[in-house]
C-alpha cells in the first residue's frame, strides 16, 4: 500500500531533514521503497544546501525539485511572510498532487515539514493543517538537549487537537554535549509522551551528515525501525 509519513519537528533546526534522509535509507535496507520531498522550503538562495537538494542528493532521487519541493522561497522566514514579500500564495491542493505523483514510484514517502507544526504556510492555514489535509500520520522530531521536554509535549498537544495521529518520537542529538539534561531526557519524555520513543539519533560530524553510508548506519543502529513501520504502515484505529 502506497503510504506517506509527515516528518514533523518541534521547531526549526532540529534535525528534520538528517532524520528523513538517513530513515529513508535504513527503510531501503528493509525492502521498502522509500522516497521523501521537501514540499515547503525556504531559504533556498542563502546559507548552506537547501534541505531539498540535500534529500534529492542523499537518496539518489530522480526526480526534478520541483517534483520534490513545489514551494521554494527566497528569504528565510515563515512560509506566509516569504510568500507575501514575493506575490505567491501556497495552496495545499498543490502540495497534495505533488505527493500523489510520488506516491505512484514510492511505497513510502517520507514527507518533511518546515519548521514547526505552528508555522503560517497562508493566512490562517499552519503546518498541522498541511498534515490533516494530506492525511498522514506523523513522526516528531525533537532535539535532545535543554528544553525539548516542553517543546515535545507542546507539539503532541498541538497534534492531539488536530486529531493527528503521532507513531512515534525521534530525538537527535543536535550539538553533542553529552551534559545531563541530555542523558536524562530520553527517559524522562518515555514516561510522558504516550507514544514509542523510537531512538535518539547519535551527533554526527559535519562529514557524516553528508555521507548517506554513515546516515544510513546511525538510523539501523539508533532507530526502532520496525515499530516505526507498525504504525506508519497500520491502519488508524476507527
Amino acid at each position: 500500500m502506497a503510504r506517506g509519513l509527515f516528518v514533523a519537528g518541534t521547531d526549526t533546526g532540529v534535525g528534520k531533514t538528517l532524520v528523513t534522509a538517513a530513515l529513508g535509507l535504513a527503510l531501503r535496507v528493509q525492502g521498502i521503497r522509500a522516497g521523501a520531498m521537501k514540499p515547503i522550503e525556504t531559504g533556498v538562495v542563502c546559507g548552506p544546501m537547501p534541505d531539498s537538494l540535500r534529500l534529492k542528493s542523499i537518496l539518489g532521487l530522480k526526480e526534478p525539485i520541483e517534483a520534490l519541493s513545489p514551494y521554494r522561497f527566497a528569504d528565510p522566514l515563515a512560509p506566509a511572510v516569504a510568500a507575501c514579500l514575493e506575490g505567491r500564495r501556497l495552496e495545499l491542493s498543490a502540495v497534495a498532487e505533488a505527493l500523489e505523483a510520488l506516491l505512484s514510484a514510492y511505497e513510502l514517502v517520507l514527507v518533511e515539514g518546515v519548521g514547526g507544526l505552528l508555522v503560517p504556510l497562508a493566512p490562517g492555514i499552519f503546518v498541522s493543517d498541511l498534515i490533516a489535509f494530506l492525511g498522514l500520520d506523523v513522526l516528531l522530531v525533537a532535539r535532545k538537549g535543554l528544553g525539548t521536554i516542553n517543546h515535545t509535549l507542546l507539539s503532541l498537544g498541538a497534534l492531539n487537537t488536530k486529531g493527528l495521529r503521532c507513531v512515534g518520537v525521534v530525538l537527535n542529538d543536535t550539538e553533542g554535549r553529552g551534559g545531563l539534561a541530555e542523558s536524562t531526557n530520553p527517559r524522562a519524555i518515555q514516561g510522558l509522551i504516550g507514544v514509542p520513543l523510537l531512538g535518539v539519533f547519535p551527533y554526527l560530524s559535519e562529514k557524516e551528515r553528508e555521507d548517506a553510508e554513515s546516515l544510513k548506519k546511525a538510523a539501523i543502529q539508533a532507530l526502532d525501525i520496525n515499530t516505526l513501520l507498525s504504525g506508519a504502515l497500520s491502519e488508524p484505529p476507527s
